[in-house]
């Protein structure tokens, strides 16, 4: 009886121990969020992949990037873009402006393909587009843009945009996200 407990306390060791975490383990991060350009000084907010969160941006903040609202020179909205970093930049799923019918679809999305073309530090949006990022650190997302709204409020003198979007971020600095 005794031997049965310590082979079987013995079995329950080893199994936990080669269940701890493995260090060359890959980690992707994903979520959904929404961001806006509604705000001031010291109010501006940005997303960090890192963090995986929104965050306000400020000196010691690194987000990667945060949402600008175009307009015309009357002030009327005309889009709305993701405007990077110094350091962040975007490509579309080519060719540009390719649907997908699911989010499933996003998610099975596994790697960036091989035909992207320029990175630019600047991605104009709409619904259902999909980007990939390059952070400002060299390492690689992907986002689907769930929905863009363009506001005017306050009798049109101000104008922001709120942008839902689901996210995948590749820790390990590859382009494959699984």
């Amino acid at each position: 009886m005794k031997n049965t407990r310590i082979l079987w306390l013995t079995g329950l060791l080893l199994f936990a121990i080669s269940c701890g975490d493995d260090p060359l383990a890959v980690t992707i991060t994903s979520g959904e969020a929404t961001l806006d350009s509604k705000g001031g000084p010291g109010e501006w907010k940005g997303f960090s992949f890192a963090l995986g969160e929104v965050t306000t941006i400020t000196s010691e903040t690194n987000t990667d990037f945060s949402i600008m609202t175009t307009t015309n020179q009357v002030g009327s909205v005309t889009g709305s873009s993701l405007i990077g970093n110094s350091e962040t930049n975007f490509a579309p799923l080519n060719p540009p402006k390719v649907r997908l019918h699911s989010l499933e679809e996003f998610i099975d999305l596994r790697t960036i393909p091989d035909t992207i073309g320029s990175w630019e530090p600047l991605a104009f949006i709409a619904d259902g587009d999909i980007w990939f990022v390059r952070t400002r650190d060299n390492k690689y997302a992907k986002i689907f843009i769930m929905e863009v709204l363009e506001v005017t409020d306050r009798g049109g003198e101000s104008v922001f945009s709120i942008v839902t979007f689901k996210w995948v971020y590749q820790q390990d600095g590859s382009k494959n996200f699984y």
